[in-house]
C-alpha cells in the first residue's frame, strides 16, 4: 500500500454496564434468602497493521482509545419495613484490554514481517484506557435492616499493550516513532 498522505487508523470504545438491584417497600416484613449482582467487561479494543503488509505513507497514526464503566449498586429504600437477607453482594470486574500493534499477534508462531516506511511526519502508535471499577451496597430508611453478610468486590485486571511484532521493518525518514500505552484504572468497593 503506497499512500501519498496519511495514513490514520483508529478504533473508539466506550463499554457500560450498571445493573441495579433495589428492595423497596413500605410497611411490613421481607426476607430474601440471598440478593446478588454482578457485573463483568470483557471488553477488547484494538487499532492495527497485521502481518505480511508493506505501507509507505507521510506519516501513520495508530490509535485504540476505550472506556470502559463497570457498577453494581445495591440497595435498599423504604420506610418502616424489617429486611432480613442473608446474603447481599455485588461483584464488579473490568478484564477488557485495549492494544495497539505493528505485526504479528504474541503468543503464536513468527510472522512473516510487515514493513512500514515513512517519510515526512512519523509514526505515532497510542492505546489508552479509561477504567472505572464500582460496587456499592447501602441500606437507608429502614426501621430495621438485618443482613448476614454484606459484600462489595471491585476488582480491575484491565490491560493496556503496545507491541511490535517478530520480523517487522520500520523506517521513519521524518520525525518521530511514537508508542504511548496509558491505563489510568480504578476499583472501588463500599459497603
Amino acid at each position: 500500500l503506497t499512500l501519498s498522505g496519511a495514513l490514520m487508523i483508529t478504533a473508539n470504545a466506550t463499554t457500560s454496564a450498571a445493573p441495579t438491584s433495589s428492595i423497596i417497600g413500605a410497611a411490613g416484613v421481607a426476607q430474601f434468602g440471598s440478593s446478588d449482582i454482578k457485573t463483568v467487561i470483557d471488553s477488547d479494543t484494538t487499532a492495527a497493521i497485521g502481518d505480511g503488509g508493506t505501507i509507505t505513507a507521510d506519516s501513520v497514526t495508530l490509535l485504540a482509545d476505550a472506556t470502559h464503566t463497570a457498577e453494581a449498586n445495591l440497595s435498599s429504600v423504604g420506610g418502616s419495613l424489617v429486611v432480613s437477607i442473608s446474603d447481599l453482594e455485588g461483584i464488579v470486574e473490568d478484564t477488557g484490554t485495549v492494544n495497539v500493534r505493528i505485526g504479528d499477534e504474541a503468543g503464536g508462531d513468527a510472522g512473516i514481517g510487515t514493513t512500514i516506511t515513512t517519510t515526512d511526519g512519523g509514526i505515532d502508535a497510542d492505546a489508552k484506557l479509561t477504567s472505572n471499577v464500582r460496587s456499592e451496597s447501602s441500606a437507608a430508611n429502614f426501621s430495621l435492616v438485618a443482613a448476614g453478610l454484606v459484600t462489595t468486590r471491585a476488582t480491575n485486571t484491565s490491560q493496556v499493550t503496545g507491541r511490535i511484532g517478530d520480523n517487522v521493518d520500520i523506517e521513519v525518514q521524518a520525525g518521530d516513532f511514537d508508542m504511548l500505552i496509558d491505563l489510568i484504572g480504578d476499583a472501588r468497593g463500599i459497603a
